[in-house]
Parts: C-alpha cells; structure tokens; sequence
C-alpha cells in the first residue's frame, strides 16, 4: 500500500512539474484591466509579454488596455500582433474589441464635421481610421473632411484607401476625383472620372469634370467629344454649350464655336458673358458687323463694363487696319477716331 502511494506522489509530481504555470503577471493585469487600473495594467500585460511574447491574448488585452488609454497607435500595434499570432479567431476578437470605440470616435467625427468644427473633425476621424483601418467609412469621411479644409494631399491619401477598400463605390470615386482637380493633378482627376464613367456611362456631372480636366491640362482633341457627350446628354443646357463654344475657341475651330454660343444666346439671351465671348469671335472671323451689333447690345446691358468699350475699340482697330490695307484711309481715320472714343469710355468706366 504504502509503495502504491509514493507511486502516484511520483506520477503527480511530474505531472504538476510538467504543466506550464499560470502567467501571474498576464492574471493581475486582467484584475487591474477590470478595476480600470490601466496604467497598472500596462505594465502588468508588459512584463507578460516579456514571458510569452507569442501569447496572442496578451497581445489583445494590450490592446484594449491601451484604447482605454487613448493610445490608438499602440493599440493598433498591440492588435495587429494578436492577429497575427492568433490568426483568424483572433480577427474576429479584435473587431469585438475596437468596435465600440471606433464607432464613438466616429460620430464624434460626424458632429464635429456637422458644426463645422474641422479640426476636432480630423483628430476623431484620424484616430478611427487608426484604429480599424480595413473600415471604409472613416477613411471617406476623413478625406472629404481634410478637403475641406484644403488638405489636398492628405485627402488624397484618405480616398485613395476607402477606394482600395472598395473600388466601386461612386462617391468615393467622385470625392478622390474632385480633390484631384482641385490639386491640379489633372491626370490623376481624368483617370478617376474615367473610371466612374466605366462603372455609370454617361454620367453626366463625370463627363462635365472629365472635360474641364482635358480643358485645363490643354488636351483640346480629348476634351471636345468629351462636351459633344454632355451637350447629347442636355441640348438644353446653356453651359454645356457654352463650355463647349469655349473648347472649341481654344482649339481653334472659331466658326463652330461661334455657332455655339449663339445657341447660348439663344438659350439665355441674357448671358452677357457669352455675348462678350460669341462678340470676340466675330472678331476674330473678321465678322465685324456682328461683332459691332453684338457689343452694341453688350454695352446697353453691361454699360459700367470697360470690357465691352474696349472690344469696341479692337474691333474698329481691326476694321480700320484691313480698310487701310485696301487703301481706304479715309474710313480707316474714322474707325480709329471711334476706337480712341471707345478706349476713352472704357478708362472712365475703369476709373482710370
């Protein structure tokens, strides 16, 4: 009996001596975790993990000790190790723990956005994106946010990874192209609207933004089908006419731009701008008696604009250079006489 005693006292021992003891600083750090000690903690989940850096759980109370703390970039260090120790049961963990969190820090994002208070609006939404960076909403709000604010390169950067997380998601894709418009990389904006375009064809407000980006890099071949698109989309739209009058201005094609603009003055005969413009043109084509018609109207709608005063004088210049080329100086003095009053109307209207 006694020998049969001492045998399972040996067995026993050896088990117990085989067993992995419990990590007393990984069981104080949970105790001070749950009293809401978190310093305390910290250093308790430390120095357990100086005893089994490859411990997973550790890693994750880490990070939830540290959100406590506010410390969101050691939490999402903390978290990104328990992943990848733990794999992807400890995904899901992960999402449980930053969860509640992130979608505070979120709304906060959102109020402060709400109120116009854009400097809170980043810092919150900073830290969301920080702590859960797979989520697509923080980063598009965050970038929207710091456009804003005229942050074109972080915004850039911000919608640039809400579209890595989805690629076809509209608005993103239209946030991303603005900004890049509004950063002058035009390049960037015309592969952007490009691809909205692929995924809604004929969507007119990317085909409008597509055309002024080759407008504004002087991609005039690329830019006109790109208006003939948007004038099919809304024959009635005096801007898209306009814009497109304009574009063809710039690629020199003056007689269809003429024509366009007085589908503008058609539209909307109130569109001074557009008279001014189509009045130029006529200049330009040497159409002098339209020109002088449309600028007479011009100066009796707009008549404190030197603008159209001195148009008036260029184009009695041109006239009296071509009547003097055909040996008509009579006529030619005459026009300049009206072009020098002209000039001197428009120094009046300019306060000169």
């Amino acid at each position: 009996m006694k020998r049969t005693l001492s045998f399972i006292a040996l067995v026993f021992a050896v088990a117990v001596s085989g067993c992995t003891p419990p990590n007393k600083n990984f069981t104080g750090g949970k105790l001070d975790f749950k009293a809401q000690r978190y310093e305390k903690a910290k250093g308790q989940f430390a120095q357990a993990l100086e005893t089994e850096p490859q411990n997973p759980e550790i890693h994750l109370f880490m990070g939830r000790t540290l959100i406590e703390m506010k410390d969101f970039t050691g939490a999402r260090g903390a978290f990104d190790q328990a992943i990848e120790l733990g794999g992807e049961p400890y995904a899901g963990k992960v999402t449980a723990a930053v969860d509640p969190k992130y979608v505070e820090l979120f709304k906060d994002g959102k109020t402060y956005a709400d109120a116009d208070k854009l400097d809170k609006a980043v810092e919150s939404m900073s830290k969301a994106a920080l702590l859960d960076p797979s989520r697509f909403d923080a980063h598009h709000a965050l970038g929207v946010i710091q456009a804003k604010r005229d942050e074109f390169g972080a915004a850039e950067a911000s919608l640039e990874r809400a579209a890595e997380i989805k690629p076809e998601d509209r608005d993103v894709l239209f946030s991303l192209g603005v900004v890049q418009y509004n950063a002058t990389k035009y390049e960037g904006a015309i592969l952007t609207f490009k691809k909205i375009l692929e995924l809604s064809p004929g969507e007119l407000s990317a085909l409008e933004n597509l055309a002024r980006c080759y407008q504004l890099s002087e991609q005039y071949d690329e830019m006109i089908p790109v208006y003939k698109q948007i004038i099919n989309a809304d024959p009635s739209s005096s801007d898209a006419h306009y814009n497109y009058g304009v574009a063809l201005v710039n690629a020199g094609r003056i007689e269809e731009a003429a024509t366009e603009l007085e589908t503008v003055r058609e539209l909307t005969p109130d569109d001074n701008e557009a008279l001014l413009t189509l009045c130029r043109l006529y200049r330009d084509a040497s159409m002098w008696d339209k020109a002088i018609a449309g600028l007479e109207i011009y100066v009796g709608a707009v008549p404190d604009d030197p603008a159209g005063y001195t148009e008036q004088a260029r184009v009695y210049t041109a006239m009296a250079d071509a009547l003097a080329a055909e040996g008509s100086n009579a006529e030619a003095n005459r026009l300049r006489t009206k072009a020098l009053d002209a000039l001197t109307i428009a120094g009046d209207k300019s306060g000169g």
